[in-house]
């Protein structure tokens, strides 16, 4: 049962969902199913941005983010142009 207090949030308790409504999204934007045959996620990079720099990696470091982090996450470098289009 979810707390009163956090029943608001998302108006579906986590019990509640049903078999249709798990699943919805089959394919990633990109048409790859979002698993593979081993069940694991599918990691494809975006096509928008480039690798991250040596920088980038330093400044993420002094934020408590690591390198391994980083690229787990696919963070990539975009300029301000690239950035507009993929947020817009």
């Amino acid at each position: 049962m979810v707390p009163e207090a956090d029943a608001g949030r998302t108006g579906v308790a986590p019990h509640d969902l049903s078999a249709s409504s798990v699943g919805v999204q089959s394919k990633i934007g990109n048409g790859t199913p979002p698993c593979t045959a081993d069940g694991a996620a599918a990691r494809t990079l975006p096509w928008w941005g480039g690798p991250l720099s040596e920088s980038d990696y330093a400044t993420l470091d002094s934020s408590w983010i690591s390198r391994e982090v980083a690229d787990e996450a696919m963070l990539r470098r975009v300029d301000e142009y690239e950035g507009r289009k993929v947020v817009c």
